[in-house]
């Protein structure tokens, strides 16, 4: 919101962060303590993909800091603090929450590549695909683990998506009470 230096000082972490693809990461996780556990992986994950909503939220708060509404607060005098809790953060909060919904289905997806590829954890549906692949069993069991993959990725892009528009600061203004 202030832009500047403060904004250049805060990118370049971020920028740095999101240089590391989340699925080597993970992959490095895994191969340096394979007895890690499944929360060990999804502290790897989180330690990376921060940055994506990080970034979000920056070009969120740009784009609406420089919009109408906070541009006429400004010119009535209203301070940093109110425009940022009345004007800003409002409508902030609809693509960070939609965006965090994202997220973790993306992160369902990579602990399913993870385990497909022989380094995630046992039991997951990526291993029971692997595994029902490699040998000459039933096709049941991968076929399960892959509609049970497509189904929980559907149900959490519908779930982002009524998310996103529950918390939209436009949408909910303009609802009939």
């Amino acid at each position: 919101y202030v832009g500047g230096v403060w904004d250049e000082v805060l990118s370049r972490p971020i920028e740095l962060i999101q240089a590391f693809p989340a699925i080597v990461v993970v992959a490095v996780v895994r191969a340096a303590s394979p007895s890690a556990s499944a929360w060990a992986l999804v502290i790897a994950v989180a330690a990376i993909r921060w940055a994506e909503v990080a970034r979000l939220v920056r070009a969120e708060v740009i784009r609406i800091g420089a919009s109408e509404h906070v541009v006429a607060a400004r010119a009535t005098g209203c301070g940093h603090t109110r425009i940022l809790r009345r004007h800003v953060l409002p409508h902030v909060l609809a693509p960070v929450a939609e965006t965090a919904m994202f997220g973790l289905v993306s992160v369902v997806l990579l602990e399913v590549a993870v385990s497909f590829l022989g380094l995630g954890v046992p039991g997951s549906w990526g291993v029971m695909i692997a595994e029902g692949l490699a040998g000459p069993h039933s096709l049941r069991g991968p076929v399960a683990a892959g509609i049970a993959v497509a189904v929980t990725v559907i149900a959490g892009y519908l779930l982002a998506d009524a998310t996103g528009e529950a918390l939209d600061a436009r949408v909910t203004a303009t609802r009939p009470r």
